[in-house]
């Protein structure tokens, strides 16, 4: 008789998951439930998937990998957000595997992950079914956000392209949470064989019927995470449409779900604003670090709220004067090119204010103001 080729009492102490190891590995290449018949019991799937449940993932991998992602997005003109699952979340369910329901594992993270080719379905899901364009329209759309008029090969006016939007895998940003569910199909051989039947007398099992009984699936779901999205512009051009897509990737995520049975609820997300703020002042920074000395300082300033400046050339004076070193002359021009007006009118804000402090700073350590 022909046995599984792993060994029980053999191999069974080298072959325990070690602590932190690739999760993804683990399940897709060393199932070993079967038995000698090759046959698996429904406790032996669940076990199996117990045995990856828990936290996914490094914390300083998954920082490493989102911040290089980001950079290269936004080097390429694009923008990175995060969203949040709001439920369970499957990615790769129709992937062949022993316990029935497969999964996509990020090769190097370890961790679930959406490919880029599935948000850029998702977007497109979106731009065609949702978004109202139509004819014309929509076809200019497509080809250009994605290379192609249409889905359909013979519904193809012009030659497929690379589209101008560059779609990133979506990753996860921190640490996931792995567990089990439940799916308990009522009709499971008419979803098999249906299309099958010849003769209804010898195929009764597969006929849909109220007298069968559930079936009970356990499968692999993501119970919380968070996933970075990037997208980048693959031409010049592309840079004013990046803002769009972003929306749209938004919408599709919230109304639509992504990866697998978004039909029950399943993938979707809510864009968390809080680690977006921060995603954005981070690139603002970055930006700023590649401008000229006095430019920076200009955008600096001119992005810069009263309460903040107030404070920086008042209460932190001598902080700012320090930090500033060899190029505070350049800091004060640029200071008094963008904000000359608002300083000036603080000449008469309320006494002991911050603006009134900062003003009497300003007045007395540059001489630019009287």
């Amino acid at each position: 008789m022909t046995a599984p080729l792993y060994d029980e009492t053999r191999l069974r102490a080298s072959r325990r998951k070690k602590l932190g190891a690739h999760k993804g590995l683990w399940f897709e290449r060393f199932f070993d439930k079967y038995d000698q018949y090759w046959e698996l019991a429904d406790e032996d799937k669940s076990n199996w998937i117990d045995s990856v449940s828990g936290n996914a993932g490094d914390s300083e991998q998954l920082q490493v990998f989102a911040e290089s992602q980001q950079q290269l997005a936004q080097q390429l003109g694009g923008q990175s957000r995060i969203f949040e699952t709001t439920w369970n979340f499957v990615t790769g369910m129709g992937n062949s595997h022993p316990i029935e329901n497969g999964f996509s594992w990020h090769p190097t993270l370890g961790t679930p992950y959406l490919s880029g080719a599935s948000v850029k379905g998702l977007v497109r899901e979106w731009i065609e079914s949702w978004s109202g364009l139509e004819g014309d329209e929509l076809r200019a759309a497509s080809l250009r956000w994605f290379g192609s008029e249409s889905k359909e090969p013979k519904e193809q006016l012009k030659d497929n392209r690379a589209g101008s939007i560059i779609f990133f895998d979506a990753v996860p940003f921190e640490p996931v949470s792995l567990g089990c569910d439940i799916m308990t199909p009522h009709m499971k051989e008419w979803y098999s064989k249906g299309s099958q039947i010849s003769d209804v007398s010898k195929d009764s099992t597969a006929i849909p019927a109220d007298w069968h009984d559930p079936v009970p699936v356990p499968f692999l779901v993501v119970k919380k995470a968070k996933f970075l999205f990037s997208v980048g512009a693959r031409t010049e051009d592309a840079k004013d449409d990046i803002k769009q897509v972003m929306e749209v990737l938004s919408y599709a995520l919230e109304q639509l779900g992504a990866g697998s049975k978004t039909a029950a609820g399943y993938g979707r997300m809510e864009a968390d604003e809080k680690a977006n703020r921060n995603i954005e002042k981070a690139q603002k920074q970055a930006a700023l670090a590649e401008l000229p000395e006095d430019a920076r300082y200009r955008e600096m300033f001119s992005d810069m709220e009263e309460k903040t400046l107030a404070q920086m050339f008042g209460k932190d004076f001598n902080k700012t004067l320090k930090s500033a070193g060899d190029s505070w002359e350049t800091m004060l021009d640029a200071l008094f090119d963008v904000k000359r007006s608002k300083i000036e009118a603080w000449a008469n804000a309320p006494k002991n204010s911050a603006p009134e402090k900062a003003f009497k700073k300003l007045k007395n350590q540059t001489g630019r103001v009287g």
